[in-house]
């Protein structure tokens, strides 16, 4: 796997951008809320300014707040833009239960574990 591009970290939780290929992948691990807000910002903006298909990885996560659901709402704006659907792997019982509150199933590609 490639190396991380671009990583915040916070106490309990971390993002991380990988640039593997011709796919962009976003790794949210831990507990990603608003102490990682200006790491997923800035994320978001290597992720999207890249041009590529991005693929996000849930499968560390073990917390979401509003910060990290607006990443995810903000990728799937890019790549449907592109007219791509963003793939969303590792996503487990709790995660897609906020993806669904938030009204963003519809708009993902969810690879539920």
């Amino acid at each position: 796997m490639a190396m991380p591009q671009d990583m915040a970290t916070s106490p309990h939780g971390d993002v991380c951008v990988f640039f593997d290929g011709d796919q962009t992948v976003v790794q949210l691990g831990g507990e990603v809320d608003l102490a990682l807000a200006e790491g997923l910002e800035f994320v978001g903006d290597q992720a999207i300014g890249r041009g590529s298909p991005v693929r996000v990885d849930v499968s560390g996560l073990t917390f979401l707040d509003s910060t990290a659901l607006s990443l995810v709402a903000r990728l799937a704006a890019s790549e449907h833009a592109g007219g791509r659907t963003l793939s969303v792997v590792g996503v487990s019982r709790l995660v897609a239960e906020m993806f669904d509150l938030a009204g963003l199933t519809p708009i993902l590609d969810l690879e539920c574990v």
